[in-house]
């Protein structure tokens, strides 16, 4: 561990004697720097502010330039010392975000001890400053054993079986979609303000089950069915977030994932914009509050969308993997590749609507909440995934 001047810095060189780095090369100059810049109003030379257009080209190009000099140290030290503009961001990546521009040492901090990291690096031999985080999917991911092709489907995308469970899993390919809803878009329904902005967001490939987890899918991994509806084609409902998630629950049991919400809006999107997937028609599409007679419905029983997945809309409510967050598409620190709101209070996110749903509730875009733990719902549900990335 190394002080100075009350800083901290922790595993900053693992390899390198740190009084030699300090004393031989990074003090004195960092020295003269923090008292040009902390003690003397002038402009500064050397280093260029940021525009909103300049992007980092690894975590040491602080002043998005493209890259990684003497600059960059005197930049960082001119924000932290001399209320010089903020690091620029790496690509997708907010200013205070994990991973910003300037963030040599890859610890989600931007401090003195990344202008140490810079110059170890151009003047000692030092280690590379930390990449940007990736912005480009995966390509052609292997599927792992625990699943075997079942073939092509109508709409062209291949079909695995999970050979422990016997679901029926669709490979959603990687690919870049606008997220959210406009008035314009979902007419004649009004859409909430928390599906604005629409953004783009880009998914690694995954799989996902091709229809809600039935009773008899869910009772032979935990031995037991909550549903107030009951059948085994049936989707199982009256399970909780916390319940899916514990210790020897369904999806530690199988080794599967909730959807993220990205997952989820584009797999029911299936290629398609406006407030349905599929064929557009919401009555052909999934059982709601108009159609559905007050019960939920066997899987499958209605039009697959664009990936040939059943029951994204109605029938019942879905669980993601999300904390729900009214502002989580406006955050300037959410990742444009496969974005998760993994902190919250407590609300999770559900999604797709249920039985009992009006239709404005059941578009591909509308946002949900519920507390998940405690009291169980007859239309809540869930599908399951498999990651790709």
């Amino acid at each position: 561990m190394f002080r100075w001047g009350g800083v901290v810095s922790s595993g900053v060189f693992n390899k390198y004697d740190y009084c030699d780095v300090v004393a031989l090369i990074a003090m004195p100059l960092i020295a003269v720097l923090i008292f040009v810049f902390a003690f003397i109003d002038t402009p500064i030379l050397c280093a260029s502010p940021a525009s909103g257009d300049d992007y980092a080209s690894s975590g040491g190009d602080a002043n998005g330039d493209g890259a990684v000099d003497i600059g960059d140290a005197i930049y960082l030290l001119a924000h932290l010392f001399n209320g010089a503009d903020a690091p620029a961001p790496c690509p997708s990546v907010g200013i205070n975000c994990p991973n910003p521009g300037g963030d040599a040492n890859g610890d989600a901090v931007v401090d003195i001890a990344d202008s140490i990291w810079i110059l170890a690096y151009l003047f000692d031999n030092g280690p590379e400053p930390a990449a940007c985080p990736s912005m480009e999917p995966t390509e052609n991911p292997d599927v792992p054993a625990a699943f075997v092709s079942a073939g092509t489907n109508a709409q062209g995308y291949e079909e695995f079986l999970h050979q422990s469970t016997g679901i029926l899993f669709v490979k959603i390919p990687s690919g870049t979609f606008s997220m959210g809803a406009t008035a314009e878009l979902d007419a004649p329904f009004s859409p909430g303000v928390d599906e604005s902005p629409i953004h783009s967001v880009t998914l690694n490939a995954f799989l996902i089950a091709k229809t809600e987890i039935t009773q008899q899918q869910y009772a032979s991994v935990v031995g037991s069915n909550p549903s107030a509806h009951v059948g085994d084609d049936l989707p199982v409902e009256q399970v909780t977030w916390n319940t899916l998630h514990e210790l020897a629950g369904f999806l530690d049991l199988t080794g599967l994932s909730l959807p993220t919400e990205a997952q989820w809006e584009y797999a029911c999107r299936g290629g398609a914009m406006g407030p349905f997937g599929g064929t557009g028609v919401l009555d052909e599409m999934g059982a709601y509050q108009e159609n559905s007679k007050g019960e939920t419905s066997q899987v499958a029983q209605f039009n697959p969308n664009g990936f040939g997945l059943h029951d994204m809309h109605g029938n019942v409510w879905e669980w993601v993997e999300d904390y729900y967050s009214a502002e989580f598409y406006g955050d300037p620190c959410a990742s444009d590749l496969d974005p998760l709101n993994g902190s919250g209070v407590l609300e999770r996110v559900v999604r797709g609507g249920g039985y009992n749903s009006g239709a404005t509730t059941c578009r591909s875009a509308n946002r949900y909440f519920l507390i998940p733990l405690g009291l169980t719902n007859d239309s809540v549900g869930f599908r399951a995934v498999y990651p790709l990335d």
